[in-house]
């Protein structure tokens, strides 16, 4: 018969072999990694509730278990691999470009813009724009335009004022300084009928103009006087089949006008200005033809003639060449 020690013993034994058998198991295994803290086991040896039932039976106090080896500390490396480091913190560093690495840029502030291509500039920078191209003072003129011209005083003694006409001037010419010119042209207009005449009249003049100009600036702009003669002037008039005709050899012309500049070329220069003039015509008729029919009187007006002047008031196209 067994007695409660042997009981003891044999409940206790598997008990602690199956610890050491544990404990060993671990202590033969290979040499562990490096510990880490998130895989550590510890093992302890307890009493048991059995053991305490046995106690109680055999009266007295249970006897004491054996006291189990010491308790070993086992790591098992952890399967999970460990968070990478943090990166070091970036050195700071500071780059200074050289002065002289790139041209200053027209948008940066405080920068003086860069000069645009093909303008010059001083040693401090400051750019050089180029003057203006002047206007020639001195070379050809061209001129076209129109007027409207009324006679104020009757050419012959004895007859009525003739009627207002529509003058075309053309003149050719040359300003041989910055002040003065010549000029020389023709003047041709209609109209010129009595008045009463109606559509019933056909009338006309012309006249050749030689003229000097004198400009107070130059010939392409500012006011300007004109002085000089028209030769041959003609006026003459028809109704049905009678026609007069008077004539003068020379005459004074005049006048006054400002020129407007109103075409320019790339650098500046005028080349094209507007005039706007009021002139004169004054002399007086020599010689004088009427025509009834087939016949025809012609003679000089001496003594039936007086003093007349036609005023006129026009616009013309002015080009400096």
């Amino acid at each position: 018969m067994r007695t409660p020690t042997c009981r003891v013993a044999a409940f206790v034994t598997p008990v602690l072999l199956a610890s050491l058998s544990f404990t060993g198991a671990a202590s033969g295994a290979a040499p562990a990694p490096t510990p880490t803290p998130s895989a550590t086991a510890t093992a302890t040896a307890t009493p048991t509730k059995a053991t305490k039932r046995v106690a109680k039976r055999g009266g007295g106090k249970a006897p004491a278990a054996p006291s189990a080896p010491a308790a070993k500390v086992v790591t098992v490396a952890s399967a999970d691999p460990l968070p990478p480091l943090p990166p070091p913190p970036a050195a700071s560093m500071t780059v200074t470009a050289p002065a002289t690495s790139a041209p200053a840029s027209s948008t940066e502030p405080g920068l003086a813009p860069l000069p645009p291509p093909g303008i010059a500039t001083t040693a401090s920078g400051d750019m050089v724009i180029p003057p203006k191209k002047p206007t020639k003072e001195t070379g050809l003129v061209l001129s076209f335009g129109s007027a409207v011209a009324a006679p104020v005083a009757p050419f012959v003694s004895g007859t009525d004022i003739l009627g207002p006409g529509v003058a075309f001037d053309l003149r050719v010419g040359a300003y041989l300084t910055r002040h003065i010119g010549i000029a020389a042209g023709a003047r041709f207009a209609t109209g010129h009928n009595p008045y009463g005449c109606g559509d019933a009249c056909v009338g006309y003049m012309y006249q050749v103009p030689v003229v000097m100009q004198l400009a107070a600036k130059d010939r392409t702009k500012g006011v300007y006087g004109e002085l000089g003669l028209a030769f041959a002037t003609t006026y003459s008039t028809s109704r049905g089949g009678v026609s007069a005709t008077v004539w003068s050899p020379v005459e004074l012309k005049l006048a006054f006008g400002g020129r407007i500049p109103t075409l320019r070329t790339a650098g500046g220069g005028v080349v094209g200005s507007l005039d706007l003039f009021i002139g004169a015509d004054i002399g007086t008729m020599t010689s004088g033809r009427v025509e009834i029919g087939r016949t025809s009187t012609e003679g000089s007006l001496d003594g039936a003639t007086t003093w007349h002047a036609v005023l006129s008031l026009g616009v013309a196209s002015h080009f400096s060449l």
